[in-house]
């Protein structure tokens, strides 16, 4: 009797063992890709650090805003309650564009700009910076202060760190010391505004986890450094020649922090 009993349960540890599998991981991987025009990964490391990757395409010829250009899916998977993970951004778009990874630097990257302003003191003095560079100081500074944020200074340290990572034209994070976003488009609208709105615009999704839009307005962090890559056709989209922006911004102190959320984000 006992013998039969065992032959009878073998069939239904079979089909609890062939299961699909379908932890919550994986569910945030497939509802992650479901918007084919664009997909954001934020990931962090051991230490509770955040970091975040956008990619997005803007078509030469559009006059429409990034708003209406572009839409916006993002999700975080957690091994741990203090370590994050992400599986590494792919974005398409109608015109079938889409990311990939590049095989060595001295392949993919053309020029680094606004990365260092030989004027601005290395402890992130607002004063003397180039025009690109204060744009995006002003960028922040204004939309932090919608979320009762303190004002970030640029920081030349941080901004020599982005323009290493930037000439890879890789669209993969450094694994720094720093907080970072990441940001990619083509098309002649796409500038280094486009890029900071792409990471501004996940606001109205904010869910208490983290994104782009949390390091941006984090409010421990006090210094920002940035650069930007024009890449090869080839690197992180392909087909649309070299009409390509890669935007990598660095935060001192990182954002993102497990556990600090409340403290950091918000009025």
């Amino acid at each position: 009797m006992l013998l039969t009993n065992l032959f009878a349960l073998l069939p239904l540890l079979a089909l609890a063992s062939a299961r699909p599998y379908d932890d919550k991981l994986h569910r945030r991987q497939c509802t992650a890709h479901r918007n084919h025009k664009f997909s954001a990964h934020g990931n962090g490391t051991l230490d509770g650090q955040g970091s975040a990757v956008a990619a997005v395409v803007v078509p030469a010829s559009s006059t429409a805003s990034l708003e209406q250009e572009t839409q916006t899916a993002t999700f975080i998977s957690s091994s741990t309650e203090v370590q994050e993970t992400a599986t590494p951004v792919s974005s398409t778009s109608e015109q079938e564009a889409t990311t990939t990874s590049s095989s060595s630097p001295e392949e993919t990257a053309t020029s680094a700009s606004f990365s260092v302003s030989a004027e601005a003191s290395s402890t992130g003095s607002s004063s003397g910076l180039s025009t690109d560079a204060q744009t995006l100081v002003d960028l922040y500074n204004a939309f932090r202060a919608q979320y009762g944020a303190g004002n970030v200074t640029w920081n030349d340290d941080l901004a020599s760190y982005a323009a290493t990572a930037a000439a890879k034209c890789d669209m993969q994070h450094t694994g720094g010391p720093y907080g970072e976003n990441l940001a990619s488009g083509v098309g002649g609208g796409y500038d280094i505004t486009a890029g900071f709105q792409s990471w501004a615009d996940e606001a109205s999704s904010y869910n208490g986890s983290a994104s782009h839009f949390t390091q941006v307005v984090w409010k421990a962090t006090s210094e920002i450094g940035c650069a930007t890559s024009s890449c090869a056709d080839g690197t992180i989209f392909t087909g649309y020649g070299s009409n390509l922006l890669y935007l990598v911004c660095e935060y001192n102190p990182a954002g993102n922090v497990i556990g600090d959320f409340a403290a950091n984000v918000g009025a």
